[in-house]
């Protein structure tokens, strides 16, 4: 939004203050880039009127209360345009588009659990039907996106995703029919729609502008990998003033982006949405300047340390296109990708028109009153569960072993749903089948059995929503072994990189007979010894290879949880600074700073 142009407003109006502050934050970290919120007293009508009169644009009305028809009233009593969109917020209540009289929209949360993504996506709509009718300077200065079809039409799931976890305000509505899926772009500054049908990713991040199409040839830090550790790790990088470029093959927060809700992040009580942590952390690195580059694939990883040269060069990451970046150091945070059920399942058949990979929040409203089922036995599928649990008519949780690997929250969260009849879990089960409708390529139904390939279907489930959260495997493959990984795929990093002890020992040994050849006392014998173990050592986010670190769930032996992830992340950016110092050169951020002749050190090419 141009600093010259004052930004449309969303009114919050609450007589809670505590309640109607934490509203305001849910609703600002949402839409922060496009609108100002402003925060009224319950039905302050003259407060409205007060911003009508001083040219204020108030896109959206909304009051905490049932009073729909109140708010109307003091909306009308404010002189707000007739093209302001109205909502009740409802403590506990329902959710509709349009209330029985026709009035004002509503959308009923949990007070404890404040307004859910499916709520901000009803705005949206409202937003989006303000923004039709906003006069040309105000509409010129906004991307908008409709969608039509069937919504488990193949790739509508993916577009979904991709919409939702780029932040981009859009409208589907939920009686929407037909099966193709048309995807109409309005882009900035433009009246007339670019109409696509069945769009790639590409083509869509295309057209609403999302692509970064202004990349360096060489950076001080390139990341690969948009999730929370790489975005942590973005974000210290860019505040102290590094180059830096994050490529993302998909959208930000990765697994952590598509939780309902993370419980045990520091600083959060009431629980934090994995995609608001996700967008507010991208958000947070385009202030420090980093570039973001989304739908990016690292093909591979190219060594500045496997050649033959005098100097270290820096490293590079092709991409798929063909393009290689220069990188003074490179930081692998890949993740997992998840897995997928056996091909026997047939579940490959029905990806995408009824088997999910994601639990995307967005689908609350589809799947409302219906029985769906989830399978898994980690945080993820736990975090989903509770979470749809709160709108479907019941989820049945089918798990292969148990439930130890979910954290005793969302155990007990499961238990207190499973005595409300709202959550069935169904141990030592697995998926045996997905069953195709008769009429149509969609899920219809899940035949279920104990564990085991010998042991066939027993039973099945009547669903036509499947979505599978059982962990992943390192995506790693894309290096071609250029680091040393676990055997399990991982990578290692810190002590965990085999020979490091010999190594320190080495160096130890080295300096002590330089000491003692050229008569140095003991005290500062010892404080070289220290000095050069501890600048041989292993960072605890390196690599075997110098200037490569890995943070998060590609790290070997990381636990997976996403406080973990962010800490590593920022670590790894104390770690950098020590190959910085050593290899300034490297770093078009620092190179010519030191006065230093650039050499790759006395051992030439840098190598321990």
């Amino acid at each position: 939004m141009p600093s010259s142009t004052p930004p449309p407003v969303i009114v919050l109006m609450d007589g809670d203050p505590l309640r109607r502050s934490s509203l305001a934050e849910t609703i600002a970290g949402w839409y922060e880039q496009d609108f100002q919120v402003l925060q009224l007293g319950s039905g302050e009508s003259a407060g409205l009127g007060a911003l009508a009169g001083g040219g204020t644009r108030v896109a959206l009305v909304a009051e905490v209360g049932e009073d729909s028809a109140g708010l109307a009233r003091t909306a009308e009593a404010a002189k707000i345009p007739d093209a302001a969109g109205l909502v009740s917020l409802v403590p506990d209540g329902e959710t509709a588009a349009v209330t029985d009289g026709g009035g004002p929209a509503k959308a009923g949360f949990v007070e404890e659990d404040g307004l859910r993504t499916t709520h901000l996506r009803l705005v949206d709509n409202l937003l989006y039907d303000w923004w039709l009718e906003a006069p040309p300077d105000l509409r010129k200065l906004f991307g908008s996106v409709e969608i039509s079809g069937n919504i488990k039409a193949k790739g509508a799931f993916r577009i979904r995703e991709f919409l939702t976890g780029s932040g981009v305000v859009f409208r589907w509505p939920k009686d929407s029919q037909g099966k193709d899926i048309l995807v109409k772009v309005t882009p900035p500054g433009s009246r007339t729609a670019t109409e696509l049908t069945n769009p790639t990713l590409v083509q869509l991040a295309k057209a609403l502008g999302l692509l970064n199409t202004s990349l360096k040839d060489w950076y001080d830090l390139v990341i690969v990998g948009g999730g929370p550790a790489g975005l942590s790790a973005a974000v210290y990088a860019g505040a102290e003033g590094l180059s830096t470029l994050v490529i993302e093959d998909d959208v930000p927060g990765g697994q952590a982006g598509t939780s309902s809700k993370i419980w045990n992040y520091l600083g959060f009580p009431g629980g934090i949405p994995g995609h608001t942590l996700a967008t507010s952390a991208l958000k947070q690195i385009k202030e420090f300047k980093v570039h973001w580059h989304p739908l990016a694939v690292a093909k591979a990883l190219h060594l500045g340390t496997d050649t033959d040269q005098t100097w270290v060069l820096p490293h590079e990451v092709e991409l798929s296109d063909g393009k290689r970046i220069k990188a003074g150091a490179v930081v692998i945070a890949t993740g997992m990708t998840w897995r997928r059920l056996d091909k026997s399942t047939r579940a490959d058949e029905l990806e995408g028109a009824g088997v999910y990979y994601h639990a995307l929040m967005t689908d609350l409203d589809y799947i409302e009153g219906k029985e769906i089922a989830m399978v898994g036995g980690g945080n993820s599928v736990g975090q989903a569960a509770v979470h749809f649990a709160q709108k479907a008519k019941k989820v049945t949780l089918i798990v292969r072993s148990d439930l130890k690997g979910m954290s005793q929250y969302l155990v007990d969260a499961i238990e207190r749903l499973k005595k409300a009849q709202k959550i069935d879990v169904l141990l030592k089960t697995e998926v045996k089948e997905c069953v195709a409708a008769k009429t149509k390529k969609e899920l219809a139904a899940v035949k279920i059995g104990p564990t085991g390939k010998e042991h066939p279907a027993k039973s099945t489930l009547d669903t036509e929503w499947l979505y599978v959260l059982i962990g992943g495997v390192p995506n790693t493959k894309w290096l071609s072994e250029r680091v040393l990984l676990a055997p399990n795929g991982t990578v290692l990093t810190g002590h965990h990189v085999p020979g490091q002890e010999e190594r320190l020992k080495r160096v130890e040994k080295e300096v002590r007979e330089r000491a003692k050849k050229e008569g140095r006392p003991p005290k500062k014998t010892e404080e070289e010894v220290a000095k050069a173990v501890e600048a041989a050592r292993v960072p605890s986010t390196g690599t075997s290879v110098p200037g490569v670190f890995a943070v998060g769930d590609v790290q070997y032996a990381a636990p997976p949880r996403v406080g973990g992830a962010v800490g590593r992340g920022a670590a790894c950016v104390a770690d950098l600074f020590g190959y910085i110092k050593a290899y300034p050169y490297l770093f078009p951020t620092y190179a010519g700073k030191t006065g230093k002749g650039g050499k790759g050190g006395k051992n030439g090419k840098g190598k321990d």
